[in-house]
């Protein structure tokens, strides 16, 4: 049985960890793994970081694609989203499963025109 503090605990994780991402995405001043190696021992630094990797990976994708119409999104159990990439020109397909907050922070990057307009 869980407890209300859990949810929030697990909330107040998530928060953070998404914070941490968004300052590795920081176009300004990001976060230095170096300078802040403390942050990034912790359990919430590590995944920050393997999301950080994931969604500048599904970026660069969207990015190499030219037109929306190669982007098929779908909702999945209402908590993740599920996104095909078709890239013809290196006959490639891929399917990503996203949760919320990472594709929102998609939508927070340069591919999120791209992203917005397939949603269309």
């Amino acid at each position: 049985m869980r407890h209300r503090l859990d949810v929030s605990l697990n909330d107040m994780e998530d928060r953070l960890t998404y914070r941490i991402v968004r300052r590795l995405r920081a176009e300004g001043a990001p976060l230095s793994r170096n300078r802040y190696f403390p942050v990034f021992e912790a359990p919430e630094g590590r995944r920050a970081l393997r999301i950080h990797k994931r969604v500048s990976s599904v970026e660069s994708d969207l990015l190499a694609l030219d037109e929306p119409s190669r982007i098929r999104m779908s909702k999945v159990d209402g908590r993740m989203v599920r996104m095909e990439l078709h890239n013809p020109r290196l006959r490639a397909r891929r399917t990503v499963y996203l949760s919320r907050g990472e594709f929102s922070i998609l939508l927070e990057s340069p591919a999120g025109d791209l992203l917005r307009k397939a949603l269309r």
